[in-house]
């Protein structure tokens, strides 16, 4: 976690020194005054602000707190739910039948099934340019698999993609969707690079966005290096905390 303390005339500008040296705005930033500080007397006996500043240390609580994120309503009441899906291997009958759509569908209906989790099939198709299935299904449980950044969706997704493609040289990429999930959360996402790009343009500082799953951040990669070809995207932090950062391009 970042961490600053700096000194200015008055704390706005110590805060804003800091922002510039940190790379943050002012969202991303908690802010401790240790000294007010004090103009004087005709320039006699002043005493600068000194603040120290403190990247903000992400949590549910201050997700809640910025209003980035919530979760739909309809999946309000699944708060206390979540799912892992943790079969055991003999329960699984999969033979390869060289059809990886229909593949695909089997061991997404097979999953549901020993899950006990009613569903309907959906869409499903293959895009032969990314190798990449595209399934989707309905059930009266999505808010087990939207809640919390779709932890039970890409759990259902990674389990389906690790058995789909073991031993093989090829690999294809399969990609679950309920409820219009990513309709949904690409609609957000585009939002969100739409707003950093505005305030990095007005503010000339890289913009941090909230710590989300790598599904997301791929989201924002390729729509910044398709839609916006003066701005660059890295990643940064660990783990759950793991973030895309947009800057301007060097001129």
């Amino acid at each position: 976690m970042k961490e600053l303390k700096v000194e200015g005339k008055t704390v706005a500008e110590a805060v804003e020194k800091a922002m510039k040296e940190l790379e943050l705005n002012r969202q991303q930033i908690e802010v401790e005054v240790v000294e007010e500080g004090k103009k004087g007397l005709f320039g006699i006996g002043g005493k600068n602000a000194v603040v120290v500043v403190r990247e903000k240390k992400w949590s549910a609580q201050s997700e809640k707190e910025q209003n980035q994120h919530k979760p739909e309503k309809n999946f309000q009441k699944e708060k206390t739910k979540t799912y892992k899906f943790d079969l055991k291997s003999q329960e699984m009958k999969f033979t390869p039948t060289g059809d990886d759509v229909k593949d695909a569908e089997n061991l997404l209906s097979q999953i549901l099934s020993l899950s006990g989790i009613s569903f309907k099939p959906g869409q499903s198709r293959f895009d032969a340019q990314t190798k990449t299935i595209f399934l989707s299904f309905s059930t009266e449980d999505s808010g087990l698999f939207l809640f919390d950044d779709a932890k039970g969706l890409f759990s259902l997704q990674y389990l389906i993609n690790s058995i789909i493609n073991k031993g093989r040289q090829e690999k294809v990429t399969v990609r679950l969707d309920t409820g219009d999930f990513w309709a949904r959360t690409e609609d957000r996402l585009r939002r969100d690079v739409e707003k950093a790009v505005s305030t990095v343009k007005r503010s000339g500082r890289p913009y941090r966005l909230r710590p989300m799953p790598s599904q997301f951040r791929k989201v924002i990669h390729d729509l910044v290096k398709e839609k916006y070809p003066d701005f660059q995207t890295v990643s940064e932090g660990e783990d759950k905390w793991r973030k895309v950062v947009i800057k301007q391009n060097k001129r």
